[in-house]
C-alpha cells in the first residue's frame, strides 16, 4: 500500500466535471474505539485512511483516479468512487478496508501513467486564454503574464515588483519583484527563496511548440546587467529531454549558481502551472472559461 502514499489524485465531480490534481496520503487506521476492536475481533481486515490534501471541500461522490511513479514502476487505483467522506481544515478523508484498497491497486506502464496525467490537465486550454482581463482587453502572451504574477503572488506576498512596459526590447524580463518572507506551505512543491528576481515568460497557443535553448540563453545574457538573485522562466511550451538536460547543465553547480552567470537558475513548466490551476480554481476561472 505504501506504493501509493504520497501519489497524485485526479479528482472528478459526480457529473464526471474534472475537479483538480492533488495529492493523497494514505494510512492504517490507528483508532482504538469499540468498533474497530470488534471488527478486529471477528478477523476483519483494518480500516484505512485515504486523505486527499488541501482539496478545500468534501470528496463525498467523487470520482478518484490514484497514481504513482516508485523508481521505475508505476501504479494506479483507477474510477474510484467515493460514498462518504469528512473534512479537516482543507483536507477531505475516507474510510476503506485495507484488503480492498490493496485488491485496487494496478500496475501500468509509464506511457500509461503520462496518458492519465495528461487527461487530468486536459481542461486547461492554453489557446482559449482570455484576454479580456479586469476590462482591459490584452494580447494572450500578455495574459499569460499575467497569470503568471497571480501564481507568484500566491507563492509569497510580494515586496514589491513592476512589470517591464512592452513595446522594444524587454532586456529579457518581463517582470521584476521583491518577495516577502512570506511561504504558502500549500505549493511547497515550488522551493523559491527570497531577494530579487526577474521573471520571463514564454507562452505558445501551441503547447506541443518547442522552448528553444537559444531563445532562452539570449534572454539569460541580458538580465546580467540588472544583477538579479535570481531568474525564473514560466513557459507552457514544450520542455524536451533535450533542453532539461541543457539547462541543468547551465544552472547546476552549488544553491543552483551556475558557473557561466552569476545568479539562480529556476523554471516552471506547464505542468506544474496546471497543477497549480487546478488547486487554485479562482485562479484558473479568471483566465480561463
Amino acid at each position: 500500500m505504501n506504493r501509493l502514499n504520497g501519489a497524485k489524485c485526479l479528482v472528478s465531480s459526480k457529473d464526471g466535471t474534472y475537479t483538480g490534481l492533488y495529492y493523497c496520503v494514505i494510512s492504517k487506521e490507528e483508532s482504538q474505539g469499540i468498533e474497530n476492536l470488534m471488527s478486529n475481533s471477528l478477523g476483519n481486515v483494518k480500516k484505512v485512511t485515504i486523505t486527499v490534501k488541501d482539496i478545500g471541500k468534501s470528496l463525498a461522490d467523487c470520482k478518484l483516479t490514484i497514481l504513482n511513479r516508485v523508481s521505475e514502476k508505476c501504479y494506479a487505483i483507477k474510477d474510484y468512487v467515493v460514498k462518504l467522506a469528512g473534512i479537516d481544515n482543507e483536507d477531505s478523508y475516507f474510510y476503506d478496508d485495507e484488503k480492498n484498497i490493496i485488491s485496487k491497486i494496478k500496475e501500468i506502464t509509464s506511457e500509461e501513467y503520462q496518458q492519465l496525467i495528461v487527461s487530468g490537465t486536459s481542461s486547461i486550454v492554453w489557446d482559449k486564454i482570455k484576454t479580456s482581463i479586469n476590462g482591459e482587453v490584452i494580447s494572450k502572451d500578455k495574459a499569460f503574464e499575467y497569470l503568471c504574477v497571480d501564481v507568484i503572488n500566491q507563492i509569497k506576498s510580494v515586496k514589491e515588483g513592476s512589470f517591464h512596459p512592452r513595446g522594444g526590447n524587454d532586456g529579457g524580463r518581463d517582470y521584476i519583484w521583491k518577495w516577502s518572507a512570506i511561504d504558502n506551505p500549500k505549493i511547497d512543491y515550488l522551493d523559491l527563496p527570497n531577494d530579487l528576481w526577474i521573471m520571463q515568460c514564454k507562452y505558445s497557443e501551441k503547447t506541443t511548440q518547442k522552448l528553444k535553448q537559444t531563445e532562452v540563453w539570449d534572454e539569460i545574457v541580458k538580465v546580467i546587467q540588472y544583477n538579479p538573485n535570481h531568474y525564473i522562466l514560466f513557459t507552457n511550451r514544450n520542455v524536451t529531454r533535450a533542453f532539461k538536460d541543457w539547462w541543468d547543465g547551465v544552472a547546476r553547480l552549488d544553491g543552483r549558481i551556475s558557473k557561466f552567470i552569476p545568479f539562480s537558475l529556476h523554471i516552471v513548466g506547464r505542468e506544474d502551472i496546471e497543477r497549480f490551476l487546478n488547486s487554485y480554481l479562482d485562479i484558473k476561472n479568471k483566465y480561463f472559461d
